[in-house]
């Protein structure tokens, strides 16, 4: 990992939260807590079908269901590998991987992230654009 970024660590707080489908520029180790969250990530190979919106967020159908919303089927979800995180649980997101994240409904959820840039073997494949966030 490279040096860590300004606005780490964040810390999460919150019940049913899902954030949708999208990358990070920055490496990203998600410590749970507290609480349960799942997540669903794409290697970055299947950009293409994921059709990207803004920047890093995409507009694909895909949507998580842990928190209690309707699910929508998606052929890319076959690609996808699922993480189910718990207490004491760490992950370790690269940047440029696709995931959602998801806590249950009606459950307390605590969570933190600590983000770091890229090392330097990895900061020239970032795009420009991405290098701007």
């Amino acid at each position: 990992l490279g040096a860590r970024w300004s606005g780490a660590p964040a810390i999460y707080i919150g019940a049913g939260n899902h954030t949708p489908l999208h990358f990070d520029v920055f490496e990203n180790l998600l410590c749970i807590v507290r609480g349960r969250k799942r997540v669903r990530l794409w290697h970055p190979a299947h950009s293409h079908l994921l059709s990207s919106g803004q920047g890093c967020f995409s507009d694909s159908a895909v949507a998580g269901d842990l928190a209690g919303r309707q699910r929508v089927e998606c052929p890319i979800d076959e690609l996808a590998v699922q993480v189910d995180m718990t207490d004491g649980d760490a992950l370790y997101l690269p940047c440029g991987w696709w995931h959602d994240v998801a806590s249950p409904a009606g459950k307390l959820s605590v969570s933190l992230s600590y983000w770091a840039r890229p090392s330097p073997a990895k900061q020239g494949v970032l795009t420009e654009e991405e290098d701007l966030y």
